[in-house]
């Protein structure tokens, strides 16, 4: 063999080598994608249950305040009443007492 074809074998074996090397680098970049890819889609599943309990919480609490906004309307109310008999009676009571 000759000195070229000595050189080109081991530039080949050099390339292959190289080669070799970069598959390497990419199955385990592509192993690591698959690993984050999976935990990440595992945090999207939490975050959407987490979101999905959070808006039926969200429509109880929106329920407890209408209830709440109807029960300080109807307080209102009956003092109001509460008020104007009040104001009934003073005035009877002062016609009353001249």
């Amino acid at each position: 063999m000759t000195d070229d074809a000595n050189r080109d074998r081991s530039g080949s074996a050099a390339h292959l080598d190289d080669l070799e090397r970069k598959v390497g680098k990419v199955a385990e970049l592509s192993r690591e994608l698959r690993q984050e890819n999976l935990l990440l889609n595992r945090e999207i599943a939490a975050l959407r249950f987490r979101i999905e309990s959070l808006l039926v919480e969200r429509k109880q609490l929106e329920g407890r305040i209408d209830d709440l906004l109807a029960e300080r309307a109807s307080i209102r109310q009956r003092i109001e009443e509460m008020l104007n008999d009040i104001a009934t009676l003073e005035m009877e009571s002062d016609s009353i007492n001249k």
